[in-house]
């Protein structure tokens, strides 16, 4: 009951205010309508751009950036080891990212199919976007990790072993590019 009187209370300031003036009604509503719709689109804008800036952030960094995250998280999952009291870790890359792009392949035969040539021809599928095209991105990889050093504090052989092990499957290196350092 108090909820409805309070609706009817509300309900009735407004015709009062409504017949007070008119003007002055219609200029808050439409203020509050212009203040609701600017942040409606500039939250939305920015959760997109949010999206997007989170979306090409692999793409774009180069690839220190991307050794720094790859140690930053070693590092990290590394001190979850009981063991380990201090990890410092250094991650070397032999390239960058490498970017495969869409392609429409096309084949033409020309002569007889005993004597004849075959032409393949690629070409790369762009999409338009306003007035600019880009080149559509099928797939991109990551650059290749090539070594990995690790100093960690005071860990047995077993530690030692299961650690070179862990970052051997994680980053798919062969162990001999791991190398532990006991400080």
């Amino acid at each position: 009951m108090k909820i409805k009187s309070y609706f009817v209370k509300i309900k009735e300031n407004i015709a009062k205010l409504y017949n007070k003036n008119k003007k002055l009604l219609f200029s808050i509503i439409a203020l509050f309508v212009v203040i609701v719709g600017y942040l409606f689109f500039s939250f939305g804008e920015k959760e997109n751009k949010n999206e997007q800036l989170i979306n090409d952030d692999i793409q774009l960094q180069d690839l220190s950036c991307y050794e720094d995250f790859l140690e930053k998280k070693l590092e990290t999952i590394l001190l979850e080891i009981d063991e380990v009291t201090s990890a410092d870790v250094m991650v070397v890359c032999d390239s960058s990212y490498v970017y495969h792009y869409l392609k429409n392949v096309s084949v033409t035969e020309s002569g007889a199919s005993e004597n004849g040539t075959k032409t393949i021809t690629e070409e790369v599928v762009f999409e338009k976007e306003g007035s600019n095209s880009k080149p559509v991105l099928e797939r991109f990889d990551m650059p290749k990790v090539v070594g990995v050093m690790v100093v960690v504090s005071g860990v047995s052989p077993s530690t030692k072993l299961s650690i070179i092990s862990s970052i051997s499957v994680v980053l798919n290196v062969s162990s001999e590019c791991i190398s532990i350092v006991v400080d």
